[in-house]
């Protein structure tokens, strides 16, 4: 079904425009990510604090140890010697404990990162449809949200003299009631078909012109919002 709504004066709607705000589900995508980022990152710090502690305890061990020795000799060399001994023996466990600290690092990094580049995208869908149906339930509500989506298509399109607007039949009511709105934000407009496409979930607008369309559906905002953010935290 085609309906045809021509150029007419009529009063603004009362009311305020509801725009869709997408903003909050890359701050909370965002939020998920970064989270487990600091997940690794806090085991490679433990994993430091604690090759640290190991330092100290072997070089205390060590100098005791050497220490002792020297002293039982009864002389000042046996002190130096003992030191010496210290100092070696710690340059020694330290060599060998860095070695595997660094493997260890080299495996958490290994871990990290093969955590951002798999566990990302499931992490990113898992917040992406608690969102989308989050969005549902808001549209099902708020008649607003179609009319703000045919503002902001309709001012992404080139050639506004003449359109075609296609939105889901649940929506089209809404639209009618809301065309004063349009005309008064777009005076160039002269012509506006409003088409019922039963392919369009209740929300989601795409808008034709004679130069091209713009599709305003919250799906689509979605898949950009969601490439966006996978792109931009590799």
């Amino acid at each position: 079904m085609v309906k045809v709504i021509k150029n007419k004066d009529a009063d603004s709607l009362k009311g305020e425009l509801k725009p869709l705000d997408l903003t909050d589900i890359v701050l909370h995508a965002k939020s998920i990510l970064e989270n487990a980022k600091i997940k690794s990152r806090e085991l490679i710090t433990d994993a430091v604090a604690q090759s640290r502690t190991i330092s100290a305890d072997a070089y205390k061990q060590g100098y005791e140890k050497g220490y002792q020795d020297g002293m039982q000799k009864g002389t000042v060399d046996g002190r130096k010697s003992g030191n010496e001994s210290a100092v070696q023996q710690v340059r020694k466990e330290s060599a060998e404990l860095i070695a595997v600290l660094r493997k260890l690092i080299d495996a958490l990094e290994e871990k990290s990162r093969y955590q951002s580049e798999n566990a990302r995208k499931d992490l990113v869908e898992l917040s992406f449809k608690i969102v989308e149906k989050i969005l549902n339930r808001q549209i099902e509500l708020d008649p607003d949200i179609v009319n703000a989506n045919i503002i902001k298509a309709i001012e992404l399109t080139a050639q506004k003299t003449d359109l075609e607007i296609l939105m889901s039949p649940d929506d089209l009511v809404s639209a009618e009631t809301f065309f004063p709105e349009i005309q008064k934000t777009f005076s160039e407009i002269k012509t506006i078909k409003l088409v019922q496409d039963t392919k369009f979930p209740k929300g989601s607008v795409v808008v034709k012109s004679r130069t091209g369309s713009v599709d305003a559906s919250v799906a689509v905002q979605l898949d950009e919002l969601y490439k966006i953010i996978l792109k931009g935290n590799k």
